[in-house]
């Protein structure tokens, strides 16, 4: 790939804008209706009610779906915000063709590139639920896209700061991830910023975007029905940001199995593309050093992190490599002689029909279904105690989102620490709610709290169901 080639041809995008709204459409047609199992529950919930999901709080993706969900007026809340996941991982794609054109790439091999990721399982997925990955992902081609048109002005190089910046800001593990782009701008960095001031006013637009965690603690201190953490202290607002309690699953399994799982999964994210790979990184050390070494290390940190953080939704965190092998699927794809490149256009189509019956979500209402049907029979003013935090979510997002059954208290076990208590009081003053704070407060805060009500409020239970449950025919 020529660095140099084809820089007119960024001047007219509407190329890359037709294949993003194309996808866009494809997303659509495919999108789940509602609520989806996980955290997509809760997402959508804090992303509507001004609230604070888990850790790391999610501030840029919360106040942004707020103002969406605001705008876009009409229809299902959770499905307002699975469409603001398709325009993202939408225009994710856009960005990454414009990326490659500036790379010097020609049209045919660079859709090739981005329909493979498009069309892929996580991606694809990832674009129709209420999650933060096609969130991520836009973040990250847009700070990819940044840093190589980072070549001509310094506002060029401040552009790129900001949306790296930015990318960082949404998900702390992107401070892993971010050195890829900062290896592609760098040649600007190092001509254009030189001086004191210059990189002072460079240090100081790479941290502006940190200004969006202040969500955390002013819509913390409105109170909001979905208040995780309750960060309007600094102890709390740094353990949200750090999020630590998520420490427990780094380094507790097999890194040598997890990789295994791992590239199981590939062939179903990538198809046959997959195979180019190595011809595309070689094309890249032959030719564009500095991108090889941005996207062999983007690959390496992020197999390096997933293979070391063992839970059961590890693919999601496989889209950072996917995106670096997209990169080497281009360089490859661009080496093959024409008639090559066209047959390609053949596995691709494979591609996107073996995996649309998977990725498809337009049936798929479970997770609201569910808690509809345990909340609607339960008697006024009860307590419900969920066992885990993900049919927690799905429960809440009925309660504080559609309006369902808001007279039943809904606590989550696996939130038994001080600040879930504490909420649970203001939201039900009218019941007995003790402050535990001794050793496994899973256990006895449930008990206490069952113990010290029973008399005087109907009492529930949730099933001791898994933490992620999916419809029957998902995998």
């Amino acid at each position: 790939m020529d660095p140099e080639a084809n820089i007119a041809g960024d001047r007219k995008p509407r190329l890359d804008i037709a294949i993003g709204l194309a996808f866009f459409v494809l997303y659509a047609f495919t999108l789940c209706p509602t609520i989806y199992s996980g955290d997509a529950a809760e997402l959508a919930t804090a992303g509507s009610t001004f609230g604070i999901a888990h850790p790391p709080g999610y501030a840029l993706y919360s106040l942004v779906a707020n103002i969406w969900c605001r705008l876009l007026f009409f229809g299902d809340v959770a499905w307002r915000l699975n469409l603001m996941s398709a325009a993202s991982a939408a225009s994710a794609l856009v960005f990454m063709m414009a990326f490659f054109r500036r790379a010097g790439l020609s049209p045919l091999p660079a859709f090739i590139a981005v329909a493979g990721l498009g069309f892929g399982l996580p991606f694809w997925s990832q674009a129709l639920i209420s999650e933060v990955y096609a969130f991520d992902l836009l973040l990250a081609a847009l700070a990819l896209w940044a840093a190589a048109f980072a070549r001509d002005e310094p506002r060029h190089i401040y552009r790129a700061l900001f949306f790296i910046g930015l990318w960082c800001v949404h998900r702390n593990v992107n401070l892993l991830y971010a050195p890829t782009a900062f290896i592609i701008v760098y040649p600007a960095l190092k001509k254009q910023l030189r001086g004191v001031k210059p990189l002072l006013k460079g240090l100081a637009v790479l941290l502006l975007p940190t200004l969006f965690w202040l969500y955390l603690p002013i819509a913390s201190s409105a109170d909001p029905m979905l208040d995780t953490g309750d960060p309007e202290t600094w102890s709390r607002f740094v353990d949200l940001l750090a999020a630590r309690i998520y420490r427990f699953y780094l380094f507790r399994g097999d890194f040598s199995e997890q990789l295994i799982l791992i590239a199981k999964d590939i062939p179903r994210e990538i198809g046959l593309l997959l195979l180019l790979t190595p011809l595309g990184f070689f094309a890249l050390w032959r030719g564009q050093r500095p991108l090889f070494w941005a996207f062999a290390y983007l690959l390496a940190a992020n197999l390096f992190f997933a293979g070391n953080y063992h839970v059961p939704d590890y693919a999601v965190f496989v889209l950072p490599g996917l995106l670096a092998l997209t990169v080497g699927i281009a360089a490859g794809v661009n080496r093959l002689p024409r008639f090559a490149q066209v047959a390609l256009l053949f596995p691709l189509f494979a591609l996107a029909v073996f995996n649309f019956g998977e990725a498809r979500r337009t049936d798929q209402t479970l997770a609201r279904d569910f808690a509809h049907d345990l909340l609607s029979p339960l008697a006024p003013q009860a307590l419900l105690m969920s066992h885990v935090d993900t049919v927690s979510f799905s429960l809440w997002y009925a309660q504080y989102v559609e309006g369902e059954r808001s007279d039943v208290l809904t606590v989550s076990k696996g939130r038994a620490v001080d600040w879930h208590q504490a909420q649970a009081r203001r939201l039900r003053p009218d019941l007995k709610i003790p402050l535990y704070d001794g050793k496994n407060a899973a256990s006895h805060w449930p008990a206490l709290l069952a113990a010290r009500n029973a008399s005087s409020t109907p009492i529930y239970l949730t099933a001791n169901l898994r933490g992620y449950f999916f419809p029957p025919d998902a995998t």
